[in-house]
């Protein structure tokens, strides 16, 4: 009897371990085969898009197939984080570079004896385009443009149309985290506008190189740069971060590293320009020798004392080229960082003390890297002994006119109108910059003859306000971006029309995947000749490049529920037309969550934006552009940015379904991780369930022997 039981009761364990296996197998089953089924590591994005039943979709499906050689849906990127190309030549050869035509070289040689270093007198072309860069490889990828003048327009659809850039592959820059940190050690040490900062490493970077653990402490990103051709290279700058426990969204400080490349982005690792910096004194030209790569000596206040909820140093740093007083180009970076300034004084004790009350904003500055500075009073507020003689990158504070300082400045869009300079007066006066993209504000800052009598300002002025048609507090969601480029410098029957080119980035919050998105939209940007009436012509949806974009906190963790989903444009590294093939080239500098810096290459945009700008033209000689002068182009703006917005939150929507479907969301990793546990939980229950049944089985056999 007893071993009919447990017979019976060992059949009851196996049926229950079976039915068990049965469901955990039809659970994991459809992700399995949508894993094997996909050749190319993730399968078409329109199969899974299910249209809500209240409001058809913006962007239209793309059929795909999943095989290796079909590009991804222009929804979404390919998201198996597959190697990718990567630029990491580099030249350690001491070079110094004197720029082309300098006049003084055997003086400057007697001056400053040249040693062991290889002597460069540069003279070649002022292009920055390479064959190589011509001969890429390239795939199609489609984008979604919305455009402000067609009548009408209140339906999206009607005023979208589709296109194919013709893009490479996306090159990720070689970063060199030990040598980088070296540099910065080294700086700490030495150069007088770097010795205070100390206090945030805490003495602890010669531990960290020595058990290689700087890749966990620091993070180099947003990377941007511009062609110096006097010299032939590339100029960029990077924003580096810090954080002393190892996590990138707990950052104490941030700092600017400057690279220079070669025409083909080999990277020169010791190399000094020969560069005509200005003084402190504002007016002097001196040549010096600028060694890079190297930390900037940027000013912005800090204290290592207090970091909880500050976040000290540049950030979001934009470099661009603008003309000096000597009529040559000379690059300028805008940033935003944390600054005290003098609130009000509180009497003491009479008229024989005062106490000083300061107060801190986030605020906009420009920056000169070939310029200089005595001391920082202009980003602390008041003098330091520590610094007022110590040499900084001159720098001013973008401040607005009959407008108090906000808590926090940032996300401007610089850009430059061509059509202001004057060959009598050499040197741009005035930079441009976008002060908010939805209810359109431009501002107007001062970049030469500062109009004041406080050092480290230049005063902007509002010349364009779009009407407020809603009362908005904050910024929108499409913002920042990279600096504009103007449509002239690439085609020349164009040089007289003030017409631009950029990127800009869509941040939007809850719409499908994680916390929030960002990625890039192209834009064609206007202003009227014989007015102040800027204007957005043109403004994609979500880009994504097909780059793959890894997790924010765990790579292959996509759409975390407290993280961001990234990929930033940074800045246009070159935008060039081969007189040969007549083809053009843009680089476009992007980072993907802030950990590294990359460039990739669109093919042909010049002639896209030439077909664009017709056919606008050609609605306006037809009577049928809504914004031709005489509509109401802040309306067209509101209905361009609520249908890019819609657009943009279906394409993050789209991408977060994909996720899902691919295995790789937090949520399905979360539920296979519970799956998995409660499967090993069984295993166990039935292993000591059947050791359980087998000591019962012994136990009555010995019984039995005993003649019990």
């Amino acid at each position: 009897m007893v071993v009919k039981l447990g017979v019976r009761w060992l059949r009851s364990i196996l049926r229950r371990f079976l039915v068990i296996t049965v469901i955990i197998l039809v659970a994991i089953l459809p992700i399995h085969l949508l894993f094997r089924n996909s050749d190319t590591g993730f399968p078409s994005l329109v199969g899974f898009i299910i249209p809500s039943p209240k409001k058809q979709p913006l962007l239209p499906k793309t059929t795909t197939t999943t095989t290796t050689t079909t590009t991804p849906s222009s929804h979404t990127a390919a998201t198996a984080l597959s190697p990718q190309a990567h630029l990491n030549n580099h030249n350690s050869q001491q070079l110094l570079v004197f720029p082309k035509n300098f006049q003084d070289e055997a003086t400057y040689k007697q001056l400053y004896p040249i040693e062991n270093k290889q002597v460069i007198n540069y003279s070649g072309n002022n292009s920055a385009l390479t064959y190589d860069q011509l001969k890429h490889a390239t795939t199609p990828h489609k984008i979604h443009l919305f455009n402000s003048f067609t009548t009408n327009s209140k339906q999206c659809s009607k005023s979208m149309q589709s296109l194919d850039l013709t893009i490479s592959e996306n090159f990720i820059f070689d970063a060199d985290f030990k040598s980088m940190v070296e540099i910065l050690e080294q700086q700490l040490k030495l150069d007088p506008a770097f010795k205070h900062l100390d206090g945030f490493f805490q003495g602890k970077i010669p531990t960290m190189l020595k058990e290689n653990t700087i890749g966990k402490h620091f993070y180099k990103f947003a990377g941007t740069s511009v062609w110096l051709k006097e010299y032939g290279v590339h100029l960029m700058v990077s924003r580096v971060l810090f954080s002393r426990r190892g996590l990138k969204w707990n950052p104490q400080i941030s700092l600017l590293y400057a690279q220079v490349y070669d025409v083909n982005w080999q990277e020169l690792t010791n190399v000094e320009l020969v560069v005509p910096v200005m003084d402190t004194d504002g007016v002097t030209r001196v040549h010096e020798n600028l060694k890079f790569p190297r930390f900037l000596p940027i000013p912005y206040y800090f204290d290592h004392q207090y970091t909880k909820r500050r976040w000290y140093g540049p950030e979001d740093t934009r470099i661009m080229l603008v003309e000096n007083e000597l009529q040559k180009e000379e690059p300028v970076v805008i940033f935003n960082a944390h600054q005290r300034n003098i609130h009000n004084y509180t009497r003491i004790d009479e008229d024989k003390s005062m106490q000083i009350n300061f107060e801190f904003h986030r605020a906009m500055f420009i920056g000169w890297p070939f310029r200089y500075q005595l001391g920082k009073v202009n980003t602390d507020g008041i003098s330091d002994s520590r610094f007022d003689n110590v040499k900084f990158t001159q720098v001013k504070e973008f401040r607005i006119a009959k407008k108090k300082r906000k808590a926090v400045e940032k996300n401007w869009t610089p850009f430059i109108i061509p059509k202001d300079r004057d060959s009598q007066s050499p040197g741009d006066k005035y930079i441009y910059l976008i002060y908010q993209w939805d209810n359109l504000e431009v501002l107007k800052c001062e970049l030469q003859q500062f109009n004041n009598n406080e050092d480290g300002i230049s005063n902007c002025e509002f010349i364009y306000k779009a009407k407020k048609l809603k009362k908005q507090s904050k910024v929108g969601p499409i913002r920042g971006g990279t600096e504009m480029i103007p449509y002239g410098s690439i085609d020349a029957t164009y040089k007289d029309q003030n017409i631009w080119i950029g990127f800009l980035r869509a941040h939007i919050k809850h719409c499908g995947c994680g916390r929030s998105m960002y990625r890039p939209n192209f834009y064609i940007f206007t202003k009227l000749d014989t007015s102040d009436l800027f204007q957005v012509q043109y403004l994609s949806s979500s880009i994504s490049f097909n780059i793959p974009v890894s997790g924010w906190r765990k790579h292959k963790v996509q759409c975390a529920a407290r993280d961001p989903n990234v990929l930033i444009p940074n800045g246009v590294s070159l935008w060039e037309d081969d007189p040969i093939t007549k083809k053009d080239v843009l680089g476009l500098t992007l980072s993907v969550a802030d950990e590294n810096n990359s460039i990739l290459y669109i093919y042909g945009l010049k002639d896209i934006v030439k077909d664009l700008l017709n056919k606008k033209q050609q609605k306006e000689t037809e009577g049928t552009s809504s914004n031709n002068g005489d509509g109401d182009a802040d309306v067209d703006n509101e209905q361009l940015m609520k249908c890019v917005l819609d657009a943009s939150i279906e394409f993050c929507k789209a991408y977060g379904d994909e996720q899902t479907k691919l295995g790789v969301t937090e949520d399905v990793l979360k539920k296979l991780e519970e799956e998995k546990k409660k499967l090993e939980e069984e295993k166990k229950k039935v292993v000591e369930d059947n050791k359980k049944l087998e000591e019962a089985v012994k136990e009555q056999k010995e019984s039995k022997q005993r003649g019990d």
